[in-house]
């Protein structure tokens, strides 16, 4: 699941840099306010979040309708034969097993394939 977030790989253009330093500089005054370590602590990260969010944004969130309409009944014991096939292999480990989670996931795969090409055409 896809939550909100703060964008803050944009604080490496320059541009954005110096604008977050600026603001950053502007609101020290809070930190040096606080009176013990806790409280200086807790306004420096809520200057920090404050700035972040009003220079950089914060990313669009999850999408309303995760749409995934090639998906049926085919495709999800397909899928679920596949997971069971690997948990099995994970535990033990064997050849064979390995070959059966082989077998399962290509079988997925062309499940899925299939899945979606009909529902394509139509």
């Amino acid at each position: 699941m896809h939550i909100p977030r703060l964008k803050v790989w944009k604080l490496r253009e320059p541009n954005v840099k110096q604008e977050f330093a600026q603001l950053v500089t502007e609101r020290k005054d809070e930190v040096f306010e606080a009176v013990n370590v806790e409280r200086k602590w807790n306004a420096m990260k809520e200057v920090w979040q404050k700035t972040t969010e009003q220079v950089c944004g914060w990313t669009k969130g999850p999408p309303r309708h995760s749409e995934t309409w090639w998906w049926n009944d085919e495709v999800a014991k397909a899928i679920e034969e596949k997971r069971r096939c690997y948990k099995i292999w994970h535990r033990t480990i064997t050849a064979s097993d390995q070959n059966k989670y082989k077998k399962a996931k290509r079988n997925a795969r062309r499940n899925v394939a299939l899945a979606q090409e009909n529902t394509r055409a139509c």
